[in-house]
C-alpha cells in the first residue's frame, strides 16, 4: 500500500474481502499487507537471495565438468 503505515481499517477494506472470496472458491487466501517501503525492502532481499543461489548453481555447473 502506498502509505506510511498500515492501519486496522486497511485489513477490513483490503484483506477481508479477499478472505471472503476464498469461501465460495473453496480455497485458502491469506493476503499480507505491506507498505510500499516494506515491499521494496522485502523485494530487494528476495532478489539478493535469488542472485546468490544462481551464482552458487552456476559455479557448481561450471566446476563439475
Amino acid at each position: 500500500m502506498d502509505k506510511p503505515k498500515i492501519e486496522a481499517e486497511d485489513y477490513d477494506n483490503v484483506s477481508y474481502p479477499l478472505v471472503e472470496l476464498d469461501w465460495p472458491l473453496n480455497e485458502c487466501i491469506s493476503p499480507v499487507l505491506y507498505t510500499m517501503k516494506e515491499r521494496l525492502k522485502h523485494h530487494l532481499l528476495q532478489l539478493i537471495y535469488v542472485l546468490a543461489y544462481l551464482k552458487s548453481e552456476l559455479a557448481r555447473i561450471l566446476y563439475s565438468h
